[in-house]
């Protein structure tokens, strides 16, 4: 058990240096597209050089999805439910991204597609330094108990259900306040007007988001209730 402890801690350490990595290039990739929104007045003037350079940025974005999508892997084999949520959700945000500024696609809608690109890993980033302190904290009395613990014990979770739920709380926090937001900047909304179509779009990311948040607390309550 010390020992499968010892890789976890190990991964733990290694997935925070990667999604760190990942923020970093995300922050450039999005900085270099507010400027381009800014150079093409709002997405409306896309010349040669804009095109090329859109390209480039929807590579960049491919290749941060297919190194997220490896670390998806390693979470989903250590179980951690709520975790492959939001690396899954972030994964898909990252190639709908590289879509969009494949086919020229600049607006404000990107840049905003980024920004919770960046703000769902540093919820990650938080959420396992929170998980590494803890083991260190609870080290010594963890190694009482192992040299207790008999083998042939269930293999334990990368983090434990309870660090998951309060992760999943915080993403139904962020989720309220984005609809919260989302109502105020379209009051419109309310009179039952037809909606623009990145209204639409907004409105599917919403529920989108709102869904997966529901089917990762089945999945945990599954997971430590059986079922």
């Amino acid at each position: 058990r010390r020992y499968e402890s010892l890789q976890q801690e190990e991964m733990l350490y290694e997935l925070v240096r990667d999604l760190k990595g990942y923020v970093d290039t995300q922050r450039e990739l999005r900085e270099k597209t507010q400027e381009l929104l800014v150079r093409t007045d709002g997405g409306t003037s896309i010349r040669r050089t804009a095109k090329k350079a859109l390209k480039k940025l929807a590579q960049g974005e491919t290749e941060l999805a297919d190194g997220l999508k490896e670390r998806l892997t390693a979470i989903q084999e250590e179980g951690s439910t709520a975790f492959a949520v939001i690396v899954e959700d972030v994964e898909i945000d990252l190639r709908e991204l590289a879509q969009m500024l494949g086919r020229y696609e600049l607006s404000r809608l990107v840049v905003g597609i980024q920004d919770e690109v960046i703000h769902d890993l540093e919820d990650l980033i938080g959420a396992f330094e929170d998980e590494i302190e803890r083991r260190q904290e609870d080290q010594q009395q963890q190694q009482q108990q192992q040299q207790q613990q008999q083998g042939g014990q269930q293999k334990q979770p990368l983090v434990p259900p309870m660090v998951e739920l309060k992760l999943l709380k915080r993403l139904q926090d962020d989720l309220n306040q984005k609809a919260t937001r989302f109502l105020e900047r379209n009051p419109d909304l309310k009179k039952g007007d037809d909606l623009t179509d990145r209204q639409r779009r907004v409105l599917e990311r919403l529920s989108h988001q709102q869904g997966r948040i529901r089917e990762a607390l089945e999945e945990l309550k599954a997971q430590v209730f059986g079922g």
